[in-house]
């Protein structure tokens, strides 16, 4: 049996997720928020793609991961998106969302073709590993409020110069 087409982006982003682990007030927060470049995202002929006329045709097949990465039992939002055409030969975006003061908010907006939550953490927070088309993997930690590069590491965690 086929499933139906999304009717909405939030439904196309968040499709995946239940409603008690995201309500529909946050999903409309967040997909506000995504944007490559200067272009939000759209649902268009039921699937998500970047509202730009260059990549009109082309989706960008999110995941969307949510996650508690500071064990305080609420959720951050993690999103990976894109294609060839909105990010370039990496191909994929990633933005992680963070809710602070009753309003969520982008903590990275980065290009990479992978995030994943690493087993070390900083400050009480999972810290990222973000990869792209190095053979390098970014390190990113929570540190003064945010999240950020902290460096380069190989597989087994030491340094690498990209």
């Amino acid at each position: 049996m086929a499933c139906a087409a999304p009717q909405s982006l939030e439904e196309g982003l968040f499709g995946g997720i239940t409603a008690e682990a995201l309500p529909m007030a946050d999903r409309r927060e967040i997909a506000e928020q995504i944007a490559v470049g200067d272009y939000a995202l759209t649902l268009r002929n039921g699937q998500v793609e970047v509202a730009d006329a260059i990549c009109a045709g082309k989706a960008t097949l999110p995941v969307v991961k949510v996650l508690d990465l500071n064990g305080d039992g609420a959720p951050e939002v993690l999103v990976q998106a894109g294609n060839a055409c909105s990010h370039g030969t990496t191909g994929r975006g990633v933005w992680l969302f963070v809710r602070q003061d009753g309003r969520w908010r982008a903590e990275i907006n980065v290009v990479a073709a992978l995030a994943e939550v690493a087993l070390t953490r900083t400050g009480g927070w999972s810290d990222l590993h973000l990869m792209g088309r190095s053979h390098c993997i970014g390190l990113w930690t929570r540190a003064g409020g945010d999240y950020g590069y902290a460096r380069s590491i190989h597989p087994d965690g030491s340094p690498c110069t990209p």
